[in-house]
This record gives structure tokens, sequence and C-alpha cells, in this order.
């Protein structure tokens, strides 16, 4: 869901877009929970502001709580768009004007084929970016590298030893 331009666009998603949707959110609270980061899966939370008349719903999206001037804050960290079929390109302006500071875009074809962008905010627009600042060293090469495993053959016992694996190899490095 999205709105902008007073035009409303909705979308029912299918089996495999929430199959994908689950698998980045799990990958990612496994790496944070491994580097101890306080970071909140918010899901598909709605987003508003009465103030632009503009609003969205990511497929998931993750904040962080901060302490500003003696009080905890809640701020976005990062949002993930599913692609099947629509791209999320419209979307990026509705984000950068919440100032969402990354959005990853995964999209997975008709015939299995994997492929994931990674945008950061820079100076009010998204620039596509070859590493991830909310998990780092995250590439859109690794995410889909991960999820093909757990898509093809990998056990989910198996998949999940994987990610902590990896996420332990690394040390955490704050954005």
């Amino acid at each position: 869901l999205y709105f902008a331009d007073n035009t409303l666009e909705l979308w029912m998603p299918s089996e495999a877009h929430e199959e994908l949707n689950r698998m980045v959110a799990l990958l990612i609270a496994l790496i944070y929970g491994e580097w101890d980061v306080e970071a909140r899966d918010l899901g598909s939370m709605t987003h508003s502001d009465p103030a632009t008349d503009r609003g969205f719903e990511p497929d998931t999206c993750f904040y962080e709580d901060v302490e500003t001037g003696g009080e905890t804050v809640s701020r976005p960290r990062l949002a993930v768009e599913m692609e099947r079929t629509n791209s999320a390109l419209a979307k990026l302006p509705i984000y950068a004007a919440y100032g969402m500071p990354e959005v990853w875009r995964v999209s997975l074809s008709d015939t299995g084929e994997l492929q994931a962008r990674f945008y950061r905010l820079e100076e009010g627009d998204y620039r596509e970016v070859s590493e991830s600042i909310a998990v780092p060293p995250m590439t859109p090469d690794l995410l889909c590298d991960f999820l093909r495993a757990r898509l093809t053959a990998t056990r989910l016992g198996a998949w999940i030893a994987s990610v902590q694996n990896w996420a332990r190899a690394r040390p955490h490095v704050s954005a």
C-alpha cells in the first residue's frame, strides 16, 4: 500500500511474496540478534504523514530506539520491498520524504531469478549502493545467495545456523 498525489495503490501479496518477505525479515533479525543490535521489526506498519498527505506500508521495516535529549525516540533504520510484478521505485520519493535511511528492493521472477538492490538516502534522494549501512557488510549479491540457499535446498535449521555463523564471523560496526 502507498498513497501519494491523491493515488492509493494496493497490492495483494502472493505466497511467494510473503515467503521471501519473511525470509528477509528473519535474516535481518538473526544478524541483529548476533550483533546485539536493538532494532525492532515492525513488519508492514503503516507510515503516514498528514502534513504531506502521503503514506506507505513497506513489506518489512526495522526501527531503532535512540536516546535524544533525555528521551527515547524511535527512528527508521531500514525498509524492505518485495517485487513480483510492481516496481517499488515509485515509492522511493515517499520513503525519502519520511527520512527512511535505507531501502532494499528484492525481486523474484516467475523463473526463480533473485535480484536485490540497495538504496541509501543522501541529500533527499536515493542512490543505489553496493553495501548496506543498516546491515554492514551485507551486499545485494550476498543477500540473494542467502535467500537462494533457503529457497532451493537448505533446511530451515541449517539456514539459520549459516546466517548466525556468518554474523558471528563479522564484527558489528555501528552505522
